[in-house]
């Protein structure tokens, strides 16, 4: 499902459109702020999926651009050594 990988070891990382399907591993020592692909147009579109993989050793954050949510919510934590898959449907982000 997942056709390609990225190592992020930056503390911010803005995710792409174009990353769908792509399994990004969270290599930081210090805590990653994630943001969601750009929401003007084109936006993603619904199906849209990224799994992240936290094999730092400090929390992750990912935070969607509005009004897109994650879960209902304005963010969500990947602690380390914990791996999730998100899909967007509609314009909330499901964790998956």
């Amino acid at each position: 499902m997942f056709h390609s990988q990225k190592n992020i070891s930056a503390s911010t990382y803005a995710f792409l459109t174009e990353d769908s399907g792509t399994t990004h591993r969270l290599t930081g020592t210090v805590p990653q702020m994630l943001t969601g692909p750009p929401v003007v147009p084109p936006a993603p579109p619904s199906g849209t999926r990224y799994c992240i993989v936290n094999q730092g050793s400090a929390d992750a954050t990912w935070t969607p651009l509005s009004p897109q949510t994650v879960n209902g919510e304005t963010s969500i934590t990947i602690a380390p050594r914990r791996a999730l898959t998100l899909e967007l449907c509609g314009s909330d982000w499901v964790e998956f």
